[in-house]
Formats: structure tokens, sequence, C-alpha cells
């Protein structure tokens, strides 16, 4: 055993159960992420592919194929949910879809905070999940995120502004219709995006895996 148990010292663990981040297995695996919702129903892909790739949620393609609307609804359906991400203004899609394929900017802050606490309930560890604001929030917006979070007993919150960032690996364009808002989803080359010179020192920064670090005095930035 170890030098613990041989004097006599019961084995003490900090925490047993976790929720950790699984971003890239989830797509590997073509599921949701840990507790996060989808970011969206369907984005393109192109960290490494300039011409992109389409990715979208196999779950709702094959709900909304084997649903009763006629072939040019399911057609239109879907062709409207590649531009925006979003089926929840598609009216005359069926309100068990809509209600079950909710993706992460369809979510108000407030819930996306209270879905985190409810599984932090049954959790000994901190959980991983990104409270989503839109462009437009606001400081108090997001100080009554951290306040809510710390009265339901959240212990650790992480916030993402939509377009804080000047790389982003998920980002939204809006396009304004007369009924909708459409964005188009995209992962960005973070590599071509990064300001690769030091703010502090001038010298060139290596962009490895999304941060760019400075070999000479240390300064290092990520984009997330």
């Amino acid at each position: 055993g170890s030098v613990y148990e041989k004097k006599g010292i019961r084995r003490r663990n900090l925490a047993v159960t976790t929720i950790a981040p699984t971003g890239t297995i989830a797509m590997v695996a073509g599921c949701s992420s840990g507790i996060e919702p989808e970011f969206a129903l369907s984005f393109v892909k192109n960290v490494v592919d300039e011409a992109g790739l389409t990715y979208v949620n196999e779950h709702f393609r094959r709900a909304v194929e084997t649903s009763k609307l006629s072939d040019f609804k399911k057609k239109s359906v879907l062709e409207e949910v590649a531009k925006s991400g979003s089926c929840q203004q598609i009216e005359y899609l069926p309100d068990s879809i809509r209600k079950t394929f909710v993706s992460a900017f369809d979510i108000i802050p407030e819930w996306h905070v209270r879905m985190q606490a409810a599984f932090q309930k049954h959790t000994e560890n901190a959980v991983s999940k990104t409270i989503n604001f839109p462009q437009n929030a606001t400081i108090e917006d997001v100080e009554k995120a951290y306040l809510l979070a710390w009265e339901l007993g959240c212990k650790g919150i992480t916030i993402y502004r939509s377009g804080s960032k000047d790389a982003q690996i998920l980002s939204t364009v809006p396009k304004k219709t007369t009924q909708t808002i459409q964005s188009k989803v995209r992962i960005t080359p973070l590599k071509n995006k990064l300001d690769k010179t030091c703010p502090e020192c001038g010298s060139q920064m290596e962009v490895i895996e999304g941060c760019a670090t400075c070999k000479h005095c240390g300064f290092s930035k990520c984009s997330v």
C-alpha cells in the first residue's frame, strides 16, 4: 500500500465526481458536450480546411425527415437551420421538435446558470458549463449571472459574450430579415486571426493550439 496506509492515515478525497469540458470528444462522437446544449444545430467548421465542413445535428435531421411535414417543408427546415443555426423561428415545425432541439443562444443566461446549478447539487467538483451571452449583453447582465450562480451554490462559473474576442472558434454573424435574424455560424482558423506581435516587447509570438506565447518576455494570450 501507500506510505499513508502504512501509517494508518485514512484516504481523504477532495472530490470524486466532476463534469469535465468535453468539446473535442463530443465533436468526434457526434454528440453534445457535457451538460452543454448544442451551440447551433448547424455550423461550418473550417479550422483546418478553408473550404469548411458543414455540420448538421444528425438527431435533428432525422427528426425532421421522419416528421409528417411535406417534402418541401422538410427541405425548407434544413435550409433555414443551415443559415440560422436554430429552429425556434420556424413556426410550422412541430412543437415537440422545437422544444427538444434548443441551442445555446435560444436559452437566456439565467437558465444557463440554473441548468449548471441543478447538476452542481449532485457534483462534488466544479461543473464545466458556459453561460452564453448575446453581443449586446451589459456589465449588469453579467453581474446578475455571477450573483445568481453564487446564490444557487455553483462552485464556479464561465461566461462568454458573443463577439468579445478578436478570434472566435464559434461565432455568429447576424443577418436581419423581415421575420427572423439569421446567422452564419463558423469556426475560424485561430492561427490566421491571432496577432503574432507581442504587445509587451514587440517580439514575434509562437501560436500553438489557439494560444500565442512570447518566448522573449513570457506574455501570452488565448482565443476562445
